[in-house]
């Protein structure tokens, strides 16, 4: 038989309970939007002393993507609004150095984790998913401080969303935070992209390469020109 534990997740700012992080969450978005989510403690924890080990691994040969890994304290492995209060300084820090090097960028979080549970045969069940935030768009470094926490708000819907869904999954340990960033480079006007070879050979498609803003106006007189010529 499998056996749930049931979980308390405290408000620091008014000390209401509840049993989820998802709950917890909407609790603090609608009656506390001066403070952060990183702010809110499970239970009595409070913020560890101590540095987690980055790994950094560059991607590319121009260097345009790059992950780094957080790993959690002794302290912070088994409570995830921990270890996000926890690394926070050292994420910003992180994206503001990769602002400074690539310019803007698009970033986003996945957090490994291991769960167990009690399995049928009185055995233990363990799995390890990931967790996955949204995009993020850093045009300048204004916008992190803001960005953190909604990322890692994201990341504990994802956890809470696990936990309704796989009955009796117990939190083992965190294993890493892995930060994923990579040069943004949206498309603007002006912007020409070459045709791949197998679209090129087809003889199909008008690629026009102005220095202007006109690109359909090129495109139509190109298919003019074409068509008088025959």
């Amino acid at each position: 038989m499998q056996k749930h534990q049931e979980k308390k997740y405290d408000c620091r700012k008014c000390d209401r309970s509840f049993i989820s992080l998802h709950h917890l969450n909407q609790h603090v978005r609608a009656s506390h939007p001066e403070i952060k989510l990183t702010s809110v403690k499970r239970g009595t924890a409070s913020t560890p002393e101590g540095n987690s080990k980055r790994v950094r691994r560059e991607g590319g040969a121009l260097n345009t993507f790059t992950s780094t890994f957080f790993q959690p304290t002794e302290n912070s492995k088994k409570d995830f609004l921990l270890f996000f209060d926890e690394i926070t300084p050292q994420l910003s820090e992180k994206i503001e150095e990769e602002i400074r090097e690539k310019g803007a960028v698009k970033w986003y979080g996945v957090v490994k984790a291991v769960f167990k549970r009690e399995s049928e045969d009185e055995g233990e069940e363990r799995v390890s998913p990931y967790f996955r935030s949204n995009v993020q768009i850093e045009l300048v470094g204004d916008t992190i401080g803001d960005h953190v926490p909604v990322s890692f708000s994201n990341i504990l819907e994802a956890v809470d969303e696990f936990i309704r869904r796989g009955s009796g999954w117990i939190l083992d340990k965190i294993v890493h935070f892995e930060l994923c960033v990579a040069k943004y480079q949206p498309l603007r006007a002006s912007s020409y992209i070459i045709l791949p070879k197998k679209l090129l050979d087809k003889k199909a498609v008008l690629n026009i390469q102005n220095e202007d803003q006109k690109c359909l106006v090129w495109c139509l007189i190109a298919h003019k020109l074409n068509i008088l010529a025959h």
